[in-house]
């Protein structure tokens, strides 16, 4: 038979154990706090640490109307942080382009008696690191001046596009839109 104690008294090692739970109770649940306050703070000390390094590449077309026709490609980049060229195509009219030579052969169709001048940095770029406030030209088309010379500048609808990434990897189309994954066509 089972004997059960009505009259046990809670005497001062009861007390001392009920109060070292209590404490290891609120210990627990500071912790559990604590824990979350640190996954936060890590969450905006890494996207402080991104935004410390982020680029911002900026394209520029120019277009200069003299004795001679002169139409340049640049980009800039305006960020804080490096950018790395993953990707870059220069488009002229409904044709892109990657390489130099198609770039000439187009060219040598478009323009009569072939006297132009073209210097670009396609293909040249790609995994260049661009340092903030670097500028770097990717085409420069020049030619003299015939007939119908603003004809053939409107039908070429000059245009560079590049795709870019920060050093995390993050990366961004000519545009500043956010790019998941890699650096692929647009």
């Amino acid at each position: 038979m089972v004997k059960i104690m009505t009259d046990k008294k809670i005497d001062q090692y009861d007390v001392a154990s009920i109060f070292a739970l209590i404490i290891s109770l609120i210990a627990l649940i500071i912790g559990v706090i604590e824990t979350k306050i640190m996954k936060d703070q890590m969450i905006i000390m890494d996207a402080q640490q991104k935004a410390s390094v982020w680029p911002y590449i900026q394209p520029r077309t120019s277009f200069e109307y003299a004795d001679k026709i002169k139409m340049t490609g640049k980009f800039i980049n305006k960020g804080v942080g490096p950018a790395i060229i993953k990707d870059e195509k220069i488009t002229l009219g409904d044709k892109s382009f990657r390489d130099f030579m198609s770039l000439k052969k187009y060219l040598d169709n478009k323009i009569p008696d072939n006297e132009y001048r073209l210097s670009t940095n396609i293909n040249q770029a790609s995994d260049r690191v661009v340092s903030p406030g670097e500028e770097i030209e990717m085409v420069l088309i020049e030619f003299s001046r015939f007939p119908g010379d603003l004809e053939i500048v409107k039908s070429l609808a000059f245009q560079v596009s590049i795709c870019y990434c920060s050093i995390y990897n993050d990366c961004w189309d000519q545009k500043g839109n956010p790019i998941d994954g890699e650096c692929i066509d647009q």
